[in-house]
């Protein structure tokens, strides 16, 4: 049974949206990065182990190659993930 209650946390008077993706990294993360430092905006990011230690053939926004353990640290010292 789907409940009609609505369970706030923090300030009803704030808006905020929780975003949270279920995540490779795979070759389009550091666009979706790209995306949150352009906003602002944060994000919770689930991981694959084994997609982390991958050599991702893809490039991130200075045109740069990198790899999936490159495309965590980068959302973690962005502090998106």
């Amino acid at each position: 049974m789907i409940s009609n209650e609505i369970i706030v946390k923090g300030s009803p008077n704030i808006p905020n949206i929780a975003l949270a993706f279920d995540d490779g990294p795979s070759r389009v993360t550091p666009y979706i990065l790209d995306v949150f430092r352009k906003y602002g905006a944060k994000a919770t990011f689930f991981y694959l182990g084994c997609c982390i230690d991958k050599n991702i053939a893809t490039q991130d926004y200075t045109g740069k190659y990198v790899t999936g353990s490159e495309i965590v640290k980068r959302a973690n010292n962005e502090g998106i993930s």
